[in-house]
């Protein structure tokens, strides 16, 4: 059980193709298991916290980078600053899909054209900021984070 967001690259409308060498470049930086088969790899920050993360394409160039996603069980300053540059870097979208009312919010980094998303209506109505940073990221996941913690403890915990 965790908190997902999927990043994801758009261009007029239909899926595109994320900047495969800038995401390489930042992921240098940074200690990450080697990706499995299906493109799943974990990434340590030096808070303790760790990170799953799946992209497929992202090593094998016979493959598209058009999308990430992460799969979290709490949130630090490096985690949503990391989550951010990954999805700057790449040209993603971020969704998160525990935000809406059975629909993603989307959140656009700086750098992406709002009129490349999909015409989906959700896509238009769910549109939650424009942000600059991982700083006002983790300003917009905290609370959901913080609400699907209580939920977890509470499945967790049974009756």
């Amino acid at each position: 059980m965790s908190f997902d967001l999927i990043l994801q690259a758009f261009e007029k409308g239909k899926e595109g193709k994320g900047n495969r060498e800038k995401a390489l470049n930042f992921l240098s930086g940074f200690s990450c298991s080697q990706p499995d088969e299906f493109g799943y790899f974990t990434v340590s920050h030096s808070d303790g916290f760790e990170i799953e993360v799946a992209a497929k394409g992202l090593l094998n160039e016979e493959q598209a980078y058009s999308g990430a996603a992460f799969f979290l069980h709490g949130l630090s300053d490096e985690t949503v600053a990391f989550i951010y540059d990954l999805a700057e870097y790449s040209g993603f979208v971020i969704l998160n899909l525990q935000a809406g009312e059975g629909e993603p919010v989307v959140i656009l980094p700086k750098g992406i054209n709002k009129n490349d998303l999909p015409k989906e209506d959700y896509f238009l109505e769910n549109m939650q900021a424009e942000i600059h940073s991982g700083i006002e990221l983790g300003f917009l996941l905290r609370d959901g984070m913080d609400r699907w913690q209580a939920y977890r403890e509470q499945i967790l915990s049974g009756p």
